[in-house]
């Protein structure tokens, strides 16, 4: 999937290089007659005609950016006077593009293409973001990790500055133009000041664009401490997540409403690998949290009392001779007995005579097993 200019919310106002923008003038010239009628088919004053295409320029010598409302007006009326191509040298040659509000984009990438990176920047935005009306866009996040991360992505669109701000509560703010959050508001169909949803195009999408909207929510609203949850103020989101994390076999507990008006999800701690193999963190604290989770769980796997441990094993897999258990369970020979009489006194298991002069065969009591002689 991509996105072309064209696809642009109206509000966006894009420059081209002049000598594209002068050819497109003399074009339209051409078609329509006169400057004049350029403006009355596109509904604007010959002046506005003048700045947007025939100098660049405004009355006070700024540059004139073009709103993308008059491309797609252009695009409607007059594309079949222009050859095959013009579509793509029209994108070609949009030299930076921005809101009325904010600075541009420069060099930019077009059409824009779907990808891990570009998920991550929407759900970054989702968490720790805001984008209000009328205002700088920013993403704050006290990990340098993540504002790394972040600022590198941003370089998908093309050439885009940032503006970094420490503030006084110790949070650093990274502020970036307007036109990103506002492209990207529009084409997924999400706001980024009190959002109530993820896009919904993150169902259809690879599972790799999938891992990396996971992964940066949790960055942002994750915690891995006692438990390994997020949380969320929208349930929509939180379920939208947990829907996403089920088609990637990670499995969670049921979604919980909280005092505070916040919705949760907890990870199962048999998904712990899981999530660290396939998702994992960029936060660098909370991965390290999520190794000493997943190192705990398989050292209390593994030290599992004996009696425990042939019991579980004899539930996966039965029958088994006592030789079997010993060697499955890297357990001594006389202690794996003594523990198979302890499990077969509290009747969870029990043996079955397997012929003369061999092992007896050992089953777990719910195993349903018929007692009859081989």
């Amino acid at each position: 999937m991509e996105w072309h200019v064209w696809d642009f919310p109206d509000n966006i106002r894009v420059y081209f290089k002049d000598e594209f923008r002068e050819w497109l003038f003399k074009r339209l010239k051409e078609i329509c007659g006169s400057r004049t009628e350029i403006g009355r088919k596109l509904k604007v004053s010959t002046t506005t005609i003048r700045s947007y295409f025939q100098t660049g320029h405004d009355s006070d010598n700024l540059r004139t950016y073009v709103p993308v409302r008059i491309i797609k007006k252009i695009i409607k009326l007059f594309s079949s006077n222009f050859d095959g191509n013009f579509l793509q040298e029209l994108e070609k040659n949009i030299i930076a593009y921005r809101c009325r509000a904010g600075w541009p984009v420069y060099d930019p990438i077009l059409p824009i293409k779907e990808s891990p990176k570009l998920y991550s920047i929407v759900c970054h935005m989702v968490g720790d973001g805001s984008a209000g009306k009328g205002k700088t866009p920013y993403y704050a996040n006290t990990c340098a990790e993540l504002r790394r991360e972040f600022i590198k992505n941003l370089q998908i669109f093309g050439k885009v500055e940032v503006n970094v701000y420490l503030a006084k509560t110790g949070v650093t703010y990274i502020m970036f133009p307007k036109a990103i959050t506002d492209v990207l508001s529009h084409i997924f169909n999400v706001r980024f000041t009190y959002p109530n949803t993820l896009p919904l195009r993150l169902f259809i999408t690879t599972d790799d664009c999938k891992r990396a909207s996971i992964r940066a929510m949790f960055d942002d609203e994750g915690t891995v401490s006692t438990v390994f949850a997020i949380d969320q103020r929208s349930k929509r989101i939180i379920v939208q997540l947990k829907n996403l994390l089920e088609i990637l076999k990670i499995k969670t507990g049921e979604v919980i409403e909280a005092k505070n008006g916040m919705y949760s999800i907890v990870v199962y701690s048999e998904s712990f690998q899981e999530y660290k193999n396939s998702i994992g963190f960029t936060h660098i604290k909370k991965q390290r949290k999520l190794n000493k989770k997943v190192t705990e769980k398989k050292y209390r796997s593994l030290y599992k009392p004996l009696k425990i441990r042939i019991y579980e094993l004899l539930l996966s897999s039965h029958p088994l001779t006592r030789i079997e258990v010993a060697d499955n369970l890297n357990s001594k020979y006389p202690m794996t007995k003594l523990q198979l009489y302890r499990l077969k006194n509290e009747g969870k298991v029990f043996s079955k005579f397997n012929g003369k002069n061999q092992y007896y065969l050992w089953y777990p009591t719910n195993s349903n097993v018929l007692f009859h002689n081989k």
